[in-house]
C-alpha cells in the first residue's frame, strides 16, 4: 500500500488538496497553501511520499491517513498490519512481565500502596500493561517501572521500589546513580544499543539485539551509571525529536568520559522515515516485513547506518568521501597551479593576491568561465563595478577579442561586436547568473559579504568567490575584524563543503610575496589553505621551466609569475609557475614550473 501512488493521490484529494500533475497543494491543515507547494515522489525504498517544499510537511499513505482521520499513526499502522495491540509484548525471557488480562485487574486501587510481588502489581494497578525490572549488579531488583495504558488517554508511568519489609511500595529510587535497564545482559554482549524507553529496549531484545535504556527517560542521563559500557561497542538510537536528540548527545558526552572509552556510533532517526517523536517501536511498525526473523534482519541492517562518533569519525568520513568520489578537488584552467596547490578541495579557502593592474580579476573570471563550462555551481561576487561590466570582459575572453572591452574599438567594428553578442547571447545569460553584485546598501562590509557567502553555500554553490575582499570597510580594529571574518567564513565553507576564493591586494611595500605580505591582518594568510600571488613582470623574461608534457624547456618567455606561497592541501609550496597573460585574448597561459632564476630579456 505504501508503494501505491493512486492510493496516495486519493488520500491527498480526500484531505482537500488539489492535484496539479505531480504537484499538489499542501495537505497539512496548518498550511494555508494556495499554490501547489507539494510534490509526490518515490524514495529509495520504493515508498511513495508527498512533501511540501514550503512548510516541510512530509509523509506517506499512513501519515496522511492519520492526518485526515484524526487518528494516531500507531493505530493506523497496527490496523494495516492486522495487529490490534497498542504496544509490543515484552521480551519473553526478559525481566519485565507479560501483559495481564482484564480479569486479573481490579477496576480501582491505582499504583499506590504496597504490593507483595510483581503479580500483585499486574493485577491491582488499573490498565497495567507492562512492568519493567531494573536490577543491580548483584542481580537484585533495584526498582520497577509500571506502564499503564488507559483507553483513550495518554500512557501513565510510575515507579516502585523494594520495601525493606518485603514486596514493593510506590516511589522512586532516589537521585541515583541508577543501573541501566538490562544491565545483566551487557557483560556478554559484543554490541549494545542505547534507546529511550524500556519498551524500545524490550522489543530489540526480543529480536536478539542487546539494548539498554536509562531510568526516567530524556533529560536524566546524568543520573545513570554508564560505566558497564566502558570498552564496549555502542550504538546510540535516540527518539526523533529535539529532546531525544539532546538526550542522545548527553549520553555520548558521558560515554566519552569512560575508561576505556566505548566505540560509539550514532543512528540518525531522521534517516528512518519515522514520524516526529518516533522511536524504535514506531520504526518496526513501519517495516514492510512479516516474520520476526525478517524484522531482526532489517534491524541489523538498520544499525549499519549508524555513523561513528569520536576523533576518528571525521577521518572515516573524509576517506569514504574520497573513495566514493564525493570528495574531489575542482580543477583550475591551469594544471600546474591547480594540481600543486589543491586549492579547491571541499571546505577550503584560497587567497589570490596581486597589486592593481596585474590582471587578477581576469584570472578569476577565466577560472569562473572554466568552472561554469564544466557544470560546477559557481558564484562570483564582484565588489568593483557591476555585472554588465564584468560580463563584457568575460565575452572578450570567450571570443578572444580584447577590443570588446574598448569603446573606441567597438565603434570602429560594429558588425563584429553585434555578431559576437548574437553568437554568445545564450551563454551570456547563463554565465551572467553566476555573477553577483553586492546585495546590501552602501559600501560593502564583512557582514554583508558573509551573509552573501552563507546564502550561496546554502543554495549549493561549490565554488564561491569574492573580488576584491579588501574593498570592504572595517571598524577601528581591522585586524580583529579580519580574524572574525576568516573564522566565520571558514565555518560556513567547511559546513557546506564548498570552496571559497578571496581576491586580495598585497600590503604596501611587500616584495617577498609570502603569507605575511597580504593587505589586512595576519589572519588571512594563517587561516587560508592556499595563498597564490600573481606577479606582473615589468618586462618579459626568459626562464627555464618544467612542464608535464615536454619536460625541461629553456628560453621560455613569460610576463607573469604565480607564486605558490602556501599550499596546505598540495605539494607546491614555494614553487613559482611561469605564465603569459595574452593581451589579445585576456587569458592567462601557463607554461610550467620555473626551475632557476630567470634572466632579463
Amino acid at each position: 500500500m505504501r508503494r501505491d501512488r493512486s492510493a496516495l493521490v486519493a488520500m491527498i484529494t480526500r484531505a482537500g488538496s488539489k492535484m496539479h500533475g505531480a504537484s499538489c497543494t499542501c495537505p497539512s491543515p496548518d498550511h494555508d497553501d494556495r499554490n501547489p507547494s507539494a510534490s509526490i515522489f518515490t524514495d529509495p525504498a520504493g515508498v511513495v511520499r508527498v512533501k511540501c517544499h514550503s512548510c516541510g510537511w512530509s509523509g506517506d499513505i499512513f501519515d496522511l491517513t492519520a492526518l485526515v482521520e484524526g487518528r494516531s499513526l500507531s493505530d493506523v499502522l497496527r490496523e494495516a498490519a492486522g495487529r490490534p495491540e497498542r504496544r509490543p509484548s515484552p521480551v519473553s525471557d526478559a525481566p519485565e512481565a507479560a501483559e495481564p488480562t482484564e480479569a486479573r485487574r481490579k477496576p480501582s486501587g491505582g499504583s499506590g500502596g504496597k504490593h507483595p510481588d510483581v503479580e500483585s502489581i499486574k493485577a491491582r494497578v488499573p490498565h497495567c500493561t507492562e512492568v519493567y525490572q531494573y536490577r543491580r549488579a548483584d542481580g537484585g531488583i533495584y526498582c520497577l517501572v509500571v506502564r499503564s495504558d488507559p483507553q483513550g488517554e495518554p500512557k501513565k508511568i510510575s515507579q516502585m521500589v523494594p520495601d525493606p519489609e518485603g514486596g514493593f511500595r510506590s516511589g522512586g529510587p532516589g537521585s541515583g546513580p541508577h543501573p541501566l535497564f538490562n544491565l545483566e545482559r551487557i557483560a556478554d554482549a559484543d554490541e549494545v544499543v542505547i534507546v529511550e524507553g524500556e519498551a524500545c529496549a524490550g522489543i530489540l531484545q526480543r529480536h536478539g539485539i542487546v539494548a539498554v535504556t536509562s531510568l526516567g527517560g530524556a533529560g536524566k542521563a546524568h543520573l545513570t551509571d554508564w560505566s558497564p559500557l566502558a570498552g564496549k561497542s555502542v550504538v546510540v538510537w535516540p527518539d526523533h525529536d529535539a529532546p531525544g536528540e539532546k538526550h542522545g548527545s548527553a549520553i555520548i558526552k558521558i560515554l566519552e568520559t569512560l575508561d576505556p572509552v566505548p566505540t560509539i556510533s550514532l543512528l540518525d532517526p531522521g534517516l528512518l522515515h519515522v514520524p516526529a517523536k518516533g522511536d524504535v517501536v514506531d520504526y518496526i511498525d513501519r517495516l514492510s516485513v512479516e516474520t520476526d526473523a525478517q524484522v531482526a534482519k532489517a534491524l541489523r541492517e538498520t544499525l549499519k547506518l549508524a555513523k561513528p562518533i569520536g576523533p576518528s569519525s571525521g577521518v572515516v568520513g573524509i576517506l569514504e568521501d574520497a573513495i566514493s568520489g564525493r570528495r574531489k578537488c575542482i580543477d583550475m584552467p591551469w594544471p600546474a597551479i591547480g594540481g600543486l596547490s589543491k586549492a579547491l578541495l571541499p571546505g577550503s579557502i584560497c587567497l589570490l593576491a596581486a597589486p592593481p593592474g596585474a590582471s587578477k580579476s581576469f584570472m578569476l573570471m577565466e577560472a569562473g568561465m572554466h568552472w561554469h563550462q564544466a557544470g560546477i555551481p559557481v558564484a562570483l561576487l564582484e565588489l568593483e563595478d557591476g555585472r554588465s561590466y564584468h560580463l563584457r570582459r568575460a565575452l572578450a575572453q570567450r571570443t578572444g577579442l580584447s577590443g570588446l572591452t574598448d569603446d573606441g574599438w567597438c565603434k570602429d567594428h560594429p558588425e563584429k561586436v553585434r555578431q559576437a553578442y548574437d553568437d554568445h547571447r545564450a551563454w551570456l545569460d547563463s554565465f551572467g547568473r553566476c555573477i553577483f553584485e553586492y546585495p546590501g546598501d552602501g559600501h560593502p562590509d564583512y557582514r554583508g559579504v558573509l551573509a552573501w557567502i552563507t546564502h550561496q553555500a546554502e543554495s549549493g554553490k561549490r565554488i564561491i568567490a569574492v573580488d576584491p575582499l579588501t574593498i570592504c570597510k572595517t571598524d577601528a580594529r581591522p585586524w580583529e575584524a579580519d580574524q572574525d571574518f576568516m573564522v566565520q567564513a571558514k565555518a560556513i565553507i567547511e559546513g557546506s563543503a564548498s570552496s571559497l576564493v578571496l581576491v586580495l591586494h598585497p600590503r604596501k611595500g611587500a616584495t617577498d610575496r609570502g603569507v605575511d605580505d597580504l593587505s589586512g591582518g595576519a589572519s588571512f594568510g594563517r587561516l587560508a589553505h592556499t595563498v597564490l600571488f600573481l606577479e606582473a613582470l615589468p618586462e618579459p623574461r626568459s626562464v627555464a621551466i618544467r612542464d608535464r608534457l615536454s619536460g625541461i624547456k629553456t628560453g621560455q618567455e613569460i610576463n607573469r609569475i604565480v607564486h605558490l606561497a602556501k599550499t596546505r592541501n598540495g605539494k607546491g609550496a614555494g614553487l613559482r609557475i611561469g605564465c603569459t597573460f595574452d593581451p589579445e585574448t585576456l587569458r592567462l597561459i601557463e607554461h610550467g614550473i620555473i626551475l632557476k632564476k630567470e634572466s632579463s630579456r
